[in-house]
């Protein structure tokens, strides 16, 4: 259900509003199946899947009312959805050490993007939605005495360095994914696509 449940999250947020595009949701489900590396430990696996699978979901539902404003002008307005959003953003901050703080940047950068961009008034729920996630976030440490000790380490610029170099080796192994990418970026700006889709198109590939 979980894996159902984020390639529906992917299709609705990729897809044209009120327009169903099949071969859209084919390529989603046939892109995880050919590039995810483990694609059996992460959605097969128990383990796995509540750890990356459930993860990947839970943020995706934080990130979804950043993304519906920034695209389609569609703020939550019920106070109800506000509550809910901001008790998964608590959940979402919390649940993965790398994915939640890759999301929270993301999320942040939206709302630079509907303040400064589209010059919409700051929205005080984005913010204490980010706060409350960051909560969640620092209570991976906090909270947890075992994790704290585990992540002992020295800190350098040396060590800063060898890291994003282990990053973009991550990277390189979806050197192909990468290249599709610029193509379709290239392509999108040259058409003069919605500038909106290409910068959260963007944002994705910073969050990775």
């Amino acid at each position: 259900l979980m894996f159902v449940f984020q390639i529906f999250l992917m299709y609705f947020i990729s897809k044209k509003r009120k327009n169903q595009n099949n071969l859209l949701l084919l390529g989603i489900f046939g892109s995880i199946w050919i590039f995810e590396l483990v694609f059996g430990q992460v959605n097969l696996w128990i383990a796995g899947a509540c750890n990356y699978l459930w993860a990947f979901v839970f943020m995706l539902v934080f990130l979804l009312p950043f993304i519906m404003d920034y695209l389609y002008d569609k703020p939550i307005k019920k106070i109800g959805i506000k509550m809910l959003h901001i008790i998964i953003s608590l959940l979402a901050g919390a649940y993965s050490e790398n994915g939640s703080a890759s999301f929270i940047a993301m999320a942040f950068v939206i709302i630079l993007l509907l303040t400064f961009q589209q010059k919409k008034k700051f929205c005080i729920h984005y913010l204490i939605s980010i706060l409350v996630s960051f909560v969640g976030y620092l209570s991976i440490y906090l909270i947890s005495p075992g994790e704290l000790s585990n992540k002992k380490a020295q800190f350098s610029l040396q060590i800063l360095r060898n890291n994003f170099i282990n990053a973009l080796k991550v990277l390189y192994d979806y050197r192909v994914l990468l290249i599709i990418f610029i193509v379709l970026i290239i392509l999108a700006v040259s058409l003069k696509s919605k500038k909106e889709h290409i910068f959260l198109s963007l944002i994705f590939v910073f969050g990775s």
